[in-house]
């Protein structure tokens, strides 16, 4: 997934009859920007819920994603059970190697520049955090594979 363009990141939370399909519809959709996950040649997602998370749930969400991907993705899953969680599923996706027509598409859709813009004026706004206190590190930078 490195060097591989633009990337989205969803994440869908649910409870109730249909968690699964209602969290991962979330996930996969950015409804601000007009995109899903679609024709993403990289995916990683993760399934979090509680000790009540069935099997069949998590295989809904996998299909899901797995069905909006490009067929030849790599893509990388993950599940948690956490007793925090209890009664709904969370679901967390990062998705990217788009076509280049996609980006395109991405970075001249109106509703996109819209959100590119606002973000540009919040961050303007705030003035930068500023440390007088030099931390050195004493390990070398590591790489972690997953």
């Amino acid at each position: 997934m490195k060097d591989s363009g633009t990337a989205m990141l969803g994440v869908g939370v649910s409870s109730g009859k249909n968690q699964a399909e209602e969290a991962a519809e979330q996930a996969t959709l950015a409804p601000l920007i007009g995109s899903s996950i679609q024709s993403a040649t990289g995916v990683v997602y993760n399934i979090t819920g509680g000790k009540d998370i069935t099997l069949q749930e998590v295989n809904r969400v996998s299909q899901m994603v797995t069905s909006l991907a490009d067929p030849s993705a790599n893509i990388i899953f993950g599940a948690v059970v956490d007793d925090r969680y209890t009664g709904e599923i969370h679901v967390t996706i990062i998705a990217t190697g788009f076509s280049q027509s996609f980006q395109k598409k991405l970075l001249t859709d109106p509703r996109a520049a819209k959100l590119l813009d606002k973000v540009a004026e919040d961050q303007q706004s705030k003035s930068p955090i500023i440390s007088s206190n030099k931390v050195e590190s004493r390990a070398p930078p590591r790489k972690l594979f997953f």
